[in-house]
């Protein structure tokens, strides 16, 4: 009984790991050759978008730079807003995951934000966001390689009906760090119809557990009963 709920709950935990579908950001998989995101620089600041040194071969990454202090330097760049589909509205939670790497040495107190925004569908109207800053604040500098974050679970709120994702330097936080370098970015959530697969076969082996034990009486009351004089 202990191993048939024990494979129950490993049979949901997986796909719920790996029922995942990808809501966005537009053109920003391994497989794509070129950017529609927008991107400005300020200043001091650059924006370029590189083919040399991606996190996944064959594919890009979106490099912000500045070496130069003074608010009056930044570089950033936006995605087009992306419809959330099943997880809009509150529906579902999503999965937000990005590589980034920072090769050059981070000065004290200099961050990248990265922000997951949420809109109302007509991508105009701000609701919340999620800032994930990084450099001094995840202890990286002089990086060699790629780093990934993922986040599950980020509640999507009551009426956002789709999303951006925001990379900016040297905004609301210091960075005069030189590159910064992003890529691989993706918004998920569960799909629907595997949800539905996921709680049928939850339900089945629960019957099963279930038939289990009831065999198991069977055979007990029938091994007492044979024993019997």
């Amino acid at each position: 009984m202990k191993r048939l709920s024990l494979l129950a709950t490993l049979s949901l935990s997986l796909l719920s790991a790996h029922a995942q579908i990808f809501l966005g950001p537009t053109n920003s998989g391994p497989d794509s050759h070129g950017a529609t995101w927008y991107h400005g620089a300020s200043g001091g600041a650059i924006t370029t978008l590189d083919f040399d040194d991606p996190a996944t071969r064959g594919s890009y990454d979106l490099v912000l730079s500045n070496t130069v202090p003074g608010k009056g330097n930044t570089a950033d760049w936006r995605s087009p807003v992306f419809p959330l589909g099943p997880a809009a509205d509150h529906a579902k939670p999503v999965t937000f995951s990005f590589a980034y790497k920072l090769p050059d040495t981070v000065a004290a107190g200099n961050n990248i934000h990265v922000q997951l925004r949420f809109f109302d569908a007509t991508g105009t109207q701000f609701i919340n966001e999620r800032v994930i800053p990084v450099g001094a604040q995840t202890g990286d500098s002089g990086m060699t390689a790629y780093k990934t974050i993922t986040i599950p679970g980020i509640i999507v709120p009551r009426k956002a009906q789709t999303a951006d994702v925001w990379i900016d330097a040297n905004i609301f936080e210091a960075w005069n760090s030189g590159n910064a370098q992003f890529a691989n970015i993706s918004v998920t959530t569960v799909s629907r119809s595997l949800l539905f697969k996921a709680g049928i076969l939850g339900v089945s082996l629960l019957g099963i557990c279930l038939l289990t034990i009831l065999l198991i009486y069977l055979i007990r009351v029938l091994a007492r009963c044979t024993r019997t004089p």
